[in-house]
C-alpha cells in the first residue's frame, strides 16, 4: 500500500528488480525520500506482523526484495574476501566487496 504522495520510483525499481530476478542495480539508501523508506519500513513491519522475527536478516531481505542495498557505511572494505583496503579499488580490478556489518556483498561500482 502507497503511502499519499509517495513517489513511484521505489515501487518501479521495484517491479523492475523482481522482474530481473532479483539482479541488476540497487538504490542507495540514503537517496530514497522519507516516502520511499517509509514504504520498506511498512514492508518490514507487515512482515513482523505475520510471524517473521525482526533481525538482520529479515531487514536484509526486505531491502533486497526492493532493490535497494545495504545503508551501512564503510570506511574500508574487504573485496572480494581479500584483505581490506581503506582505498577504493576499482571495479576492473574487484568487481564485489563484503560488508562489514551485515555481511552483504555489494558490486564495486
Amino acid at each position: 500500500m502507497a503511502l499519499p504522495g509517495a513517489d513511484d520510483r521505489i515501487v518501479s525499481h521495484r517491479d523492475a528488480f523482481r522482474k530481473a530476478k532479483g539482479t541488476g542495480p540497487l538504490l542507495r539508501w540514503s537517496d530514497l525520500s522519507v516516502a520511499e523508506r517509509a514504504l520498506i519500513v511498512g514492508d518490514l513491519a507487515g512482515r513482523c506482523q505475520a510471524g517473521a522475527t525482526p533481525d538482520r536478516s529479515v531487514f536484509l531481505a526486505v531491502i533486497h526484495s526492493w532493490g535497494v542495498m545495504c545503508p551501512h557505511p564503510q570506511e574500508r572494505r574487504s573485496y572480494e574476501d581479500f584483505p581490506w583496503s581503506e582505498l577504493p579499488v576499482a571495479f576492473e580490478e574487484r568487481q564485489w566487496y563484503s560488508c562489514g556489518v551485515c555481511e552483504c556483498i555489494v558490486i564495486n561500482r
